[in-house]
């Protein structure tokens, strides 16, 4: 059963979330249907820059850790729309995936800037259901931010911090030691 979250949101895990895949972090969501929902954590960069990845690629971007699923593969997000052809729509000027060949000439040309394209190592997914059940549980409240902040969003538990302490259930908490128990 589909709930009140759709393709192009962004999705907060609570300050209790202790899944080390997912504990502080901010996920955007690519696709969320009643066949699953795939999604890129946006907040956790790798140590890998893309050019170490492939080696025919002449663009030095980092890759962002997107998640558990698929880590053996580069997957990308843009807001080049029509000029990566086969790209899928997240929101208005932002989309996900699309011919490569394309985007990789785009990138080896000059013709893309850093913050045009956001590259990811695995994806977040879900079973039927199973995003449901888990906002059931409370691990997840529903964000939202612009196709631009999207792409720039910065690494790191800060972006988290800043989103937690929008939601007055939470903005306590964001503060809170990932180890209280040892206070």
């Amino acid at each position: 059963m589909l709930m009140n979250i759709t393709r192009g949101d962004l999705i907060i895990a609570v300050p209790f979330m202790d899944d080390p895949f997912f504990k502080k972090t901010a996920v955007l969501l690519a696709d969320y249907t009643e066949t699953g929902s795939l999604g890129f954590i946006m907040n956790r960069i790798t140590n890998l820059k893309l050019a170490d990845l492939l080696e025919d690629i002449h663009f030095d971007s980092p890759v962002f850790y997107g998640g558990p699923v698929g880590n053996e593969s580069v997957y990308y997000m843009h807001n080049l729309g029509d000029k990566v052809p086969g790209s899928a729509g997240i929101l208005p000027g932002l989309f996900w995936g699309g011919e490569f060949e394309t985007l990789k000439l785009l990138l080896n040309t000059g013709l893309v800037s850093e913050n045009s394209v956001r590259f990811f190592a695995g994806y977040a997914g879900w079973e039927p259901g199973q995003l449901e059940a888990e906002f059931e549980a409370n691990s997840w409240i529903v964000d939202h931010a612009s196709s631009h902040q999207l792409l720039t969003i910065p690494s790191g538990d800060e972006f988290w911090r800043k989103r937690m302490k929008r939601n007055k259930d939470y903005a306590l908490w964001s503060n809170f030691t990932d180890t209280p128990h040892l206070n």
